[in-house]
């Protein structure tokens, strides 16, 4: 795993991630979304969406290469974890095919 700490104002930290077992090899990048109406000096208070994709997203509003996408925001979480847990082991899943 490699961490990019060194981001826009828009997102927190970007994590390179790879597979060491089924679809070994591929990897994919995990970022941490930051609240857009969020000012404030640390970043990681502020994180409103977890977004894994096959590319680092160029923007907030890139999702071209979106895997999953996990809403931070109050409300639901266990679903939402649920729900961004099958569409990753879904796009990995069909990696192996």
């Amino acid at each position: 795993m490699q961490i990019d700490e060194d981001t826009e104002s828009w997102v927190d930290e970007h994590w390179a991630i790879s597979s060491i077992a089924q679809a070994y090899g591929h990897s994919l990048i995990v970022s941490f979304l930051v609240d857009p109406m969020y000012e404030g000096p640390n970043k990681s208070a502020a994180i409103w969406t977890v977004r894994i994709g096959k590319t680092q997203p160029e923007d907030r509003l890139d999702t071209k290469n979106m895997v999953a996408e996990l809403d931070m925001t109050k409300g639901h979480f266990a679903q939402k974890l649920d729900q961004f847990i099958r569409e990753i082991n879904e796009y990995r899943d069909s990696l192996s095919q």
